[in-house]
């Protein structure tokens, strides 16, 4: 099937490696909003992966927005999906980037390789990252750290009145895309209740600041949180994030990595 011209484009001028491939390539203008990527991806599959990936199938979320890219399967099946209010904000090289990321988990699940280490990339995928960046110039990596794309889709924030307030990485602040409270829905409420007990107050964003309910509380020197400050690590977009998060419609999103070595005993 013959590919878009953008598309074309995009998979020839990374399939000609570092030596050909220069920032014009980057700076390619999609003739369309996206790119078709059912065909980017079937010409990275045949480019990079020899044809393993015909069984795995790709698509856009207009929901995720807490990473660029997904790779969810079950034992039998597998489906990239990339986020689409994410990489809309992107230069078209992460587009790359993340599609082939998400390519080699796919790609490693074909071949019945589940890693553990760091978050599913562990060595078998970072040898593939590696082989990839260093053949054709992509920049692949473990982790997309979209720290302002993430966060301007997440306007809805609340933080604890309890003492996980004053204990990082996350001071108490819980931050999501749509306005739900933190509650007992949440699959960490019980384990919070036990530690913490406290109860979580809704938070209003200022520009670069959360002011939380506009006033400060007592002796609570963090009631007005500078965000360059706060170490969040919400805020890095690891493929593990959807695990303890919940997406516009209220449903946990499915982790990028799954666990099947049950399954295949």
């Amino acid at each position: 099937m013959a590919g878009t011209a953008c598309s074309d484009a995009i998979a020839i001028a990374w399939a000609s490696g570092p030596a050909t491939f220069d920032e014009r390539a980057r700076r390619i203008k999609f003739r369309e909003k996206h790119p078709n990527l059912h065909e980017l991806f079937t010409q990275f599959n045949h480019l990079f992966f020899g044809g393993a990936l015909d069984c795995v199938s790709v698509e856009w979320s207009k929901r995720m927005t807490l990473c660029a890219g997904q790779c969810q399967f079950s034992r039998t099946h597998c489906v990239v999906k990339l986020s689409e209010p994410l990489l809309a904000l992107r230069p078209e090289a992460d587009l790359v980037d993340t599609l082939l990321h998400e390519q080699i988990h796919a790609w490693l699940w074909t071949r019945r390789v589940f890693e553990r280490e760091d978050n599913g990339h562990g060595p078998q995928f970072k040898a593939k990252m590696r082989e990839l960046n260093q053949a054709y110039g992509t920049s692949i990596s473990p982790y997309h750290d979209w720290h302002a794309e993430v966060d301007s889709f997440r306007g809805h924030w609340w933080r604890c009145t309890g003492m996980c307030r004053h204990q990082p990485p996350r001071y108490g602040m819980v931050k999501r895309a749509m306005n739900r409270r933190p509650g007992p829905s949440d699959p960490w409420w019980k384990d919070h209740a036990e530690r913490c007990g406290g109860s979580y107050v809704k938070g209003l964003r200022d520009g670069e600041m959360i002011v939380l309910d506009g006033r400060a509380e007592d002796d609570d020197e963090l009631a007005v949180i500078d965000l360059m400050d706060m170490s969040d690590g919400e805020s890095l977009c690891s493929d593990q994030d959807a695990l303890a998060e919940w997406d516009d419609d209220g449903r946990v999103d499915r982790p990028l990595v799954v666990d099947l070595t049950a399954d295949l005993d």
